[in-house]
């Protein structure tokens, strides 16, 4: 290694140009040192070595087998790049492609990462219409994580490659190893990608390949779902006028409703949702259960430290259903009543109001796997005017939990 680093640092200062590199070097001692050089290529010696190297006019030449005939298997200092992931990808990239020009080979390492999965990374949109003028598959893989061209150019934003893959028959619906599709890498980002998402509908009808827009990844998430984890509204607002359905739930049953309900409480995008879902005449499920059994409502009702009136009175104006049991049996009655000391009075009543309203009383006696009432959990809970309005409105003080107690041994 201190060899490599005493050649490195000789030809990088070195003021004249060599006419052939090759009278000093072997080209595998070449590209020796082109691959310690990327490793540290965020320093200015490795970055005019590698300069130096394209100025001497430099080319690598691939092996052959005995026919004559390249091998795409082997590790250049391009792949070596990618795996470091430099703030100065894309340029050292570029740089590289004018010493590794050979495009009818796409070379490929020991983890199936290619030349051309590369040139997709960082942007290099001629060399990607290089690669693919020589045929080379734009559906290749990558072995390790199964990411395709198409995947890698949209997680790394560059949509002219994107555009070009698309247009010379890129499947808009592959899946990764973690069944992530293009849209969902669209999606994940952390920018608002319309435009992205755009051109991924409007090339992919044109080539007769319609995006697969419910596509389901390995946690459940759909596109739609993913929308939600960073707030893209105009994204959510395109997929669901491009056929997103609202109802989909991951693997934890959680569907869009479940999460604007519980992790953002965002009344703007609830009624995004509820009037696209209208004007393209879309039902939505608004009691759909999780895998827990709670519906959006039970997890509006949750969270006492956030104010959700407005959430909970658009589900209920909805139809939300006031008195669908989870698994151990609490309907969202019994979560309102033990809302951590949080004495709501005024959210208690609006909750009985639209209730009536709606003509679904609430099952004000209901008991949950342990035998507890909503009267009793308000009292367990300090919720004092709850347990008020509780028996106004006719609770049974008397009845017990599985243990045998009452409304009246807590008090």
């Amino acid at each position: 290694m201190g060899r490599t680093n005493r050649n490195i640092n000789i030809i990088s200062k070195s003021k004249g140009q060599l006419s052939n590199l090759r009278h000093l070097f072997q080209a595998k001692e070449i590209d020796w040192l082109l691959l310690q050089a990327v490793k540290n290529i965020e320093n200015h010696r490795e970055q005019r070595f590698v300069q130096y190297v394209i100025s001497t006019g430099y080319k690598d030449k691939p092996d052959v087998d005995e026919d004559g005939k390249p091998s795409p298997y082997r590790t250049t200092p391009v792949h070596q790049i990618a795996r470091c992931r430099p703030l100065n990808l894309a340029s050292v990239v570029r740089d590289l492609f004018k010493l590794y020009d050979r495009f009818d080979v796409n070379y490929t390492d020991e983890f199936g990462l290619t030349h051309l999965h590369v040139a997709c990374m960082a942007g290099c949109l001629e060399v990607v219409r290089k690669f693919l003028e020589f045929d080379h598959d734009p559906y290749c893989l990558e072995a390790e994580t199964g990411d395709s061209p198409l995947h890698l150019a949209l997680a790394h934003k560059r949509t002219e490659v994107a555009k070009l893959l698309l247009k010379s028959g890129a499947n808009p619906n592959s899946v990764n190893k973690r069944k992530l599709t293009p849209l969902h890498i669209i999606c994940k980002r952390d920018r608002d990608n319309y435009d992205s998402v755009k051109m991924l509908f409007e090339l992919s009808d044109d080539k007769y390949r319609p995006v697969q827009v419910n596509a389901r990844d390995e946690l459940g998430n759909t596109p739609l779902l993913c929308t939600l984890f960073r707030r893209r509204i105009n994204l959510f607002e395109l997929l669901l006028r491009n056929g997103a359905n609202p109802n989909i739930a991951n693997a934890d049953g959680w569907t869009p409703l479940h999460f604007m309900c519980r992790k953002y409480h965002d009344e703007v995008l609830m009624k995004i949702f509820f009037d696209i879902n209208k004007e393209i005449q879309q039902t939505v499920q608004i009691d759909s259960q999780d895998s827990w059994g709670r519906t959006p409502l039970h997890l509006a009702l949750d969270d006492p430290d956030v104010d959700k009136t407005r959430i909970i009175r658009a589900l209920m104006k909805r139809g939300a259903n006031p008195n669908l049991a989870d698994t151990q049996g609490s309907t969202p009655l019994h979560v309102l009543c033990k809302r951590r000391y949080s004495d709501d009075y005024k959210l208690a009543e609006m909750f009985f109001e639209l209730g009536d309203e709606n003509y679904q009383p609430m099952q004000i006696d209901r008991q949950d796997e342990f035998g507890r009432t909503p009267l009793y959990l308000a009292l367990c809970y300090n919720y004092e005017k709850m347990a008020e309005l509780l028996l106004r409105r006719g609770a049974n003080p008397n009845l017990a939990n599985s243990e045998g107690l009452t409304a009246l041994h807590i008090i």
